[in-house]
């Protein structure tokens, strides 16, 4: 299906947004890890196997990195924008408070041999990041991935 303008009116003036496809997914889904050359004691309990498969292959792991840790991870599937971008400013506010349960210290995040991603994995059309949600994100280094 083609996607079609539907006219909006929004206080006196005429907008126009765009209908998506009918049945294409809404499907959120965010992951917090860290690589890093040298352990991080306060990580420990998070440390995961690389690779977890055989075929699996990634650009962090490609820079050296000899420990993986997975923070957290989650998935929104939920038509609203507006319910959809609350639950995953939520959702990685819940990852990051885990982060900071840790007491990992910011100084040991911002070396040159950890890397940081927040990877996103978007649908088809816009998607409502906080601006306090991407300087938290931006205050342990994380590097954005996006999947769209």
């Amino acid at each position: 299906m083609i996607a079609r303008p539907i006219p909006i009116r929004r206080r006196g003036r005429r907008i126009r947004a765009v209908q998506g496809r009918r049945g294409s997914s809404s499907r959120l889904t965010f992951s917090l890890s860290i690589v890093s050359e040298r352990p991080l004691v306060a990580l420990a309990g998070f440390e995961r196997r690389w690779p977890r498969r055989r075929d699996e292959g990634d650009e962090a792991a490609r820079l050296g990195g000899n420990h993986l840790y997975g923070i957290g991870r989650f998935s929104v599937e939920e038509t609203d924008w507006a319910t959809r971008a609350d639950l995953v400013d939520a959702g990685i506010s819940g990852v990051l408070e885990r982060l900071d349960a840790t007491g990992v210290g910011l100084g040991e995040l911002n070396r040159a041999d950890v890397y940081v991603r927040a990877y996103f994995t978007l649908p088809p059309g816009a998607e409502t990041i906080r601006a306090d949600t991407l300087e938290r994100l931006s205050a342990i280094n994380a590097t954005l991935w996006l999947d769209a």
